[in-house]
């Protein structure tokens, strides 16, 4: 039970504190390709640390460490969120915040699954990470003031990093992997690739969706609303699944995720106003409980260097919140948000042809 609590803990602490960063940049007079920015180095330092650290743990056999140490150094960087003199300074701020969270991330999940029962368990740490995203999303809305955010969130990781000094592990078997683990990212590259497709699509709509929202009607509370249904999906979707996850194909629980996430953002690119957002959000949820529950538990059944390809798995996620971003900021300040979102629907669509063309051969 503590490794759940850990997980709950955990998203609230970071979905509290990141909702309302791209109107934060806004509100200190950043245009759309630099709220764009922000968001790119948030996810640039998470590609850095997923794969580092998820390594680090096969090579030398050990996450109990790297949780706690993770937890603690995320707790002092929220804490300087609290004066922010400039935009380059939230923009380094946000890559120091990327790279401690993912110092504990996929050790955490590894760790799950060294217990018996291991779909069962893995798929509890995803549940309970979602309903610390809804707690997150939901209480950004509540306290609504940066600087209340930004501390309670701390104190979340604290009290995450005092906990995981609980946790109880026994020292693994090391495993040798190269620095550029070539082999292992070809072996799973048709998980890899539809996942990298489907994320960046939605990074694209997730940097500039509050501000989307906004313009059709929302306020601050339904953008935390909006946002705050989508995990709580999915922690509903997972609980659904755990009596059959042991026997229903990871493969097609992925794919399922990964159709279901065009639908959606096809659906996004068209809403008239802020209200249509509530039942997309449920795809959403749906989309993303399936997709990434399916992803790990291949990831973790069919191979034993667990943190390296669950940590590949967070680096993916990374350049995903890097490129998207990127080319949600660039397209919306272009062009449209509409058209950004179209776009996303287009990368997440692809993602889906690229996996029924290739990934069942795996």
């Amino acid at each position: 039970m503590l490794i759940f609590l850990l997980s709950f803990l955990d998203k609230w602490a970071i979905y509290s504190s990141w909702l309302f960063i791209p109107l934060l940049a806004k509100e200190m007079g950043a245009n759309l390709f630099q709220v764009g920015l922000v968001s790119f180095f948030f996810g640039l330092g998470g590609f850095i640390s997923y794969y580092l650290f998820g390594r680090l743990s096969d090579v030398l056999g050990r996450r109990k460490e790297f949780i706690s140490a993770g937890f603690f150094l995320s707790s002092l960087i929220i804490l300087l969120h609290l004066n922010i003199p400039s935009l380059n300074y939230l923009i380094f701020l946000r890559f120091l915040a990327g790279f401690m969270m993912g110092i504990y991330s996929f050790p955490l999940i590894v760790l799950a699954s060294l217990s018996g029962r291991r779909e069962r368990r893995v798929s509890l740490v995803n549940a309970f990470a979602s309903l610390g995203t809804f707690m997150g999303w939901l209480w950004a809305g509540i306290c609504r003031r940066y600087s209340l955010i930004f501390i309670s969130s701390a104190i979340l990781f604290f009290l995450s990093f005092f906990f995981s000094l609980s946790l109880k592990e026994k020292k693994g078997k090391r495993i040798h992997i190269p620095l550029f683990p070539k082999a292992l990212i070809w072996k799973n590259r048709w998980i890899y690739l539809p996942f990298l497709l489907r994320h960046t699509g939605a990074s694209a709509i997730w940097a500039i969706l509050p501000v989307f929202l906004v313009s059709l009607g929302g306020s601050k509370v339904h953008v935390s609303t909006i946002y705050a249904l989508n995990p709580l999906v999915q922690f509903s979707m997972i609980l659904l699944l755990l009596p059959w996850i042991e026997r229903i194909p990871s493969l097609k629980i992925f794919t399922t995720g990964l159709f279901l996430s065009s639908l959606s953002f096809f659906l996004y690119s068209s809403i008239p106003d802020y209200r249509w957002a509530y039942l997309v959000s449920v795809i959403v949820g749906v989309s993303w409980a399936t997709m990434y529950t399916g992803a790990l538990l291949y990831l973790v059944s069919k191979n034993v260097e667990r943190g390296t390809t669950t940590g590949l798995l967070g680096s993916a996620f990374s350049v995903a919140m890097m490129v998207g971003p990127f080319i949600g900021g660039t397209l919306s300040h272009l062009f449209s948000m509409r058209l950004s979102i179209l776009f996303s629907g287009i990368l997440s669509l692809t993602s889906w042809i690229t996996f029924l063309i290739f990934g069942r051969k795996i």
